[in-house]
């Protein structure tokens, strides 16, 4: 196996999440002169930094399983279905947008500011990222209004505690798990990241990008072509987070499709990297 390498920057346009609002590196592999790869780590919840990463290859020769996944459905883009799906919206408690589809909500922000903003959605998922003010978050949920609360669809981590998390399943939420270990006892879904997680999705599965650049979130797409419960919302399209993000998705009101030239203009890009062998 033949493995070039090129590292790029990725500059967001706003705060990404609670940890990070940096400048953003993404590791690039070349894989026999004609297969592309993507590598965006998120150091802040324990990934392997790129020089780690790189360390890691050159001294084996061979790439890790995870990349061997993406790998594989690089090879096999071509062969592999280009359907329409269902995909929710992320936006930030400060957005001002009346929406009546299926959104994702990051919170950034005190609990007590969110209920206007809840009350003009439709289905919501709202992404704690395991929240730390426990009392305010058991408060806000035990007080919420029973026609808010028809509105989640599921919380997302709200706190890295079973025994909280239990109470909070029990006071009638479904709950989905990305950073905290998937248990059926306690949730009902968990948020799979192929560019990271590997072929380890389940039946439950909410497909993911990992908030990289555009060829990580076309893998993942192909990871959800191929494996993924498509009468489910997924997270794979992310718009607008970074500059120079190219719209890879069309949207026809409901469901989105991949833009094949905005894809072909994407590998165009890529194969006009400066290129190095491990």
């Amino acid at each position: 196996m033949h493995i070039e390498y090129f590292v790029d920057q990725l500059s967001p346009i706003s705060r990404l999440n609670k940890f990070s609002n940096v400048m953003r590196s993404v590791l690039y592999f070349r894989i026999d002169q004609k297969y592309y790869l993507e590598y965006h780590p998120w150091k802040e919840f324990g990934d392997l930094s790129i020089n780690e990463m790189m360390d890691r290859i050159k001294r084996s020769q061979k790439l890790p399983p995870f990349l061997e996944f993406l790998l594989k459905l690089e090879k096999n883009k071509k062969s592999i279905s280009h359907l329409k799906f269902l995909n929710h919206l992320l936006i930030k408690p400060e957005d001002e947008i009346d929406l009546r589809t299926c959104v994702k909500l990051k919170v950034l922000s005190p609990l007590s500011l969110m209920n206007s903003k809840l009350a003009k959605l439709s289905k919501l998922r709202i992404d704690f990222n395991n929240y730390e003010d426990i009392d305010e978050l058991l408060l806000w949920l035990k007080t919420m209004p029973p026609k808010l609360k028809e509105k989640i669809d599921f919380l997302e981590d709200p706190t890295d505690i079973n025994e909280i998390n239990i109470e909070i399943k029990e006071l009638g939420f479904k709950l989905a798990a990305d950073r905290n270990i998937f248990n059926t006892d306690i949730y009902d879904f968990d948020i799979y990241k192929p560019n990271i997680d590997g072929e380890k999705f389940r039946q439950s599965s909410i497909f993911s990008s990992y908030m990289g650049g555009d060829l990580g979130r076309y893998h993942a797409y192909l990871a959800l072509m191929e494996y993924g419960d498509l009468n489910l919302y997924h997270g794979i399209s992310t718009p607008g987070i970074y500059n120079d993000q190219l719209d890879l998705f069309v949207s026809d009101g409901f469901y989105l499709s991949i833009d094949m030239s905005q894809v072909n203009m994407m590998y165009d890009r890529l194969r006009n990297k400066s290129w190095q062998k491990i």
